[in-house]
């Protein structure tokens, strides 16, 4: 039987989610560091998947259930799948949802921190065939921790819900939620240098763009002279057809970035989450030492601290 992954997230919510354990003992202020890489701007994490090689998955707020998501078909031999359903996984694209095979019953691992009873789920048709990275990871890290991303250690450290940093210069963003796990904030943008528009954006960490600009009736800005036509990438719905450019400023946290570049995407093809006026993923928070801390939705918070990479052009 074929189901939506719609109402596979519906099942996953009604029954609470999983409670991650690490190999190091609760009460410690790291719980766990793992060795991250940065590629193409995404965060990429060695994950093995049951008994599979260490899978290059990319860590992703959009992610927002508990599993992981195998682009390749070719690597469904290499993981064991128990009682496997057949679903649709919809995502960013124009096109209709991916196919795959899930399971609730899987475990996966990377460095000392390990899962069990996570979704597994493994596209079986040829949408993302050929990515560079195997798939895609998020909640089961960024539901139960405190995450640190330290870009210019190249580690993501595991902290108990609630994380205070101690050192100064970090910045509290606040984050929020609407009918999924996915994380928003505000922020101030400037599409030619005049105006100034407070926007609602939500975060996606698997996207290596800076700010992405949501195309739909009644938009808050005006689009940036310039614009070229563009192929902005494949989602697990297909292809993302938009356009390059670049804006005056945009401003997150009290940090003003200046002469950003800017991709502009119809929000029924690229977002497909409404009221977002704006994307921003790795291309912008990698200049950031970043904390996401959304275990507790009700305190829900970014800790943002510049770093090596603040001051790169874009």
């Amino acid at each position: 039987m074929t189901r939506s992954i719609f109402s596979a997230f519906v099942l996953l919510a009604a029954c609470g989610p999983v409670n991650p354990r690490s190999a190091t003992p609760a009460g410690r202020a790291c719980v766990v560091e793992l060795p991250f890489r940065l590629e193409r701007n995404k965060v990429i994490l060695p994950v093995s998947v049951e008994d599979s090689r260490p899978l290059d998955l990319i860590l992703d707020t959009g992610m927002a259930f508990d599993g992981v998501v195998v682009f390749n078909p070719r690597l469904r031999d290499s993981i064991e799948l128990t009682s496997p359903m057949v679903v649709q996984v919809p995502g960013a694209g124009d096109g209709p949802p991916s196919a795959a095979l899930m399971t609730d019953s899987g475990s996966f691992s990377c460095g000392d921190w390990s899962v069990e009873d996570q979704r597994v789920i493994v596209l079986t048709d040829p949408t993302m065939l050929g990515m560079p990275s195997d798939g895609v990871i998020g909640f089961s890290l960024l539901g139960h921790y405190a995450v640190e991303l330290d870009y210019d250690s190249s580690v993501l450290r595991l902290h108990q819900p609630g994380y205070v940093p101690s050192d100064t210069g970090w910045r509290r963003v606040g984050l929020w939620f609407k009918d999924n796990m996915i994380p928003w904030t505000d922020a101030r943008v400037s599409t030619r240098g005049d105006t100034v528009v407070d926007v609602a954006l939500y975060i996606d960490f698997a996207s290596g763009e800076a700010v992405e600009l949501m195309t739909k009736p009644g938009m808050k800005f005006e689009l940036p002279d310039g614009l070229e036509e563009s192929h902005l990438g494949t989602g697990l719905s297909g292809d993302i057809h938009g356009h390059t450019g670049r804006i005056a400023w945009f401003e997150l946290g009290g940090c003003r970035f200046e002469d950003v570049a800017a991709v502009v995407a119809p929000d029924e093809v690229r977002s497909k989450q409404e009221g977002a006026d704006v994307v921003i993923g790795n291309g912008l928070l990698k200049r950031f030492d970043v904390v996401f801390d959304y275990a507790d939705a009700s305190r829900a918070v970014m800790w943002l601290k510049p770093n090596a990479h603040f001051d790169d052009p874009f």
